[in-house]
């Protein structure tokens, strides 16, 4: 699976919050309490829209956590001719399906990049 410089970008910015986050405990409690702005003071960039960014500590080594995304509307989902040959011929992966359709799109979200 190739990756894009949005992709490369948004990967970059996660990893530099964790980071801060696990070196700072005062940027953590701030990234919790108010994600959107400690972001943008990283970034530069306002996020904008109604989309609410959740940052949760799950830094307990005595919990397992798993993140449930949300179910993807596959009503709107329109694939081009390579994807529909993947699918139909069983060798699309649905964890790649997920990253490009689920994670990208948060990543772009979150830098303001289409």
């Amino acid at each position: 699976m190739e990756t894009t410089t949005a992709q490369n970008k948004g990967q970059e910015l996660l990893n530099s919050l964790i980071t801060k986050a696990w070196e700072d405990t005062d940027f953590k409690e701030r990234l919790i309490a108010n994600p959107k702005e400690e972001i943008q003071k990283i970034t530069g960039k306002e996020i904008s829209g109604n989309k609410e960014v959740l940052v949760i500590d799950q830094t307990n080594p005595d919990h397992i956590y798993i993140n449930i995304p949300a179910k993807p509307d596959l009503d709107d989902v329109e694939l081009t001719e390579d994807q529909l040959e993947a699918v139909s011929g069983g060798t699309q992966n649905p964890l790649e399906w997920l990253y490009d359709n689920v994670s990208v799109p948060i990543a772009k979200w979150i830098l303001g990049v289409e």
